[in-house]
């Protein structure tokens, strides 16, 4: 077991049983805000049968946890977004409107592999993150999608939701790749600082949004974990 999963392990769980499996998520989490809404993880209870699910509930540490994204999360969410500075660098600067970040919010619904970011102390929402585009002939899976409050910006939060996910992701496959603005250097530089290896450019296509051009990342699970503790 890594250092990630002891901490995780550590926490106060309490078990669900909506799912075709036993799960453990932290006691403000489960059983009542979850059990009322089992619809709402269907496509999680889907993949946990059918192939990896990439809406996982024991991402988390001490300090965060990363909370499936449900469709009621939207207000919450979108309190966090509506700050214009969040955007300014992004492909599209536009998300802190309402219509606009309803658009992002389908889409990070439809990929079934989106978190609300929670602090684990209080469990205020700081951002969202997703898995998307699995690709199993390919053997590597997308992370991107994410944001923070201003108020996380330096502290070490990007990093350890990253950390997270790629434990989880490399657990599955062997390649994770990500895509960032060429307009957005903060999103570069956290690239960098994260170990990620840049391999090109390409155009993309986002969920209901204009196609913008992206300077692809990388990371290799072999290299991951040799310098990962």
């Amino acid at each position: 077991m890594n250092d990630a999963s002891e901490r995780v392990a550590s926490l106060p769980y309490s078990s669900c049983y909506h799912l075709p499996v036993k799960v453990r998520v932290p006691h403000n989490l489960c059983p009542k805000r979850i059990k009322q809404r089992p619809f709402d993880v269907s496509l999680s209870a889907y993949y946990l049968i059918m192939g990896i699910n990439w809406q996982p509930l024991h991402l988390g540490d001490e300090r965060v946890f990363l909370e499936p994204l449900r469709a009621d999360h939207f207000n919450e969410l979108f309190a966090v977004a509506s700050d214009p500075e969040i955007w300014v660098q992004h492909p599209n600067p536009d998300r802190y409107r309402e219509d606009v970040f309803q658009i992002f919010f389908e889409g990070a619904k439809a990929s079934a592999g989106a978190f609300i970011i929670r602090a684990m102390d209080n469990g205020r929402a700081l951002g969202s993150t997703r898995f998307y585009e699995y690709d199993e002939a390919a053997n590597e899976v997308k992370v991107g999608y994410t944001f923070f409050s201003r108020a996380c910006w330096g502290q070490g939060w990007n990093p350890a939701v990253k950390r997270l996910m790629l434990r989880y992701a490399f657990a599955h496959v062997s390649r994770v790749v990500f895509h960032v603005g060429t307009q957005n250097i903060r999103s570069q530089r956290a690239m960098e600082q994260i170990g990620a290896r840049q391999v090109g450019e390409l155009a993309v296509a986002y969920h209901g949004e204009p196609v913008r051009q992206n300077v692809v990342y990388e990371i290799l699970a072999d290299d991951f974990h040799s310098h990962t503790p």
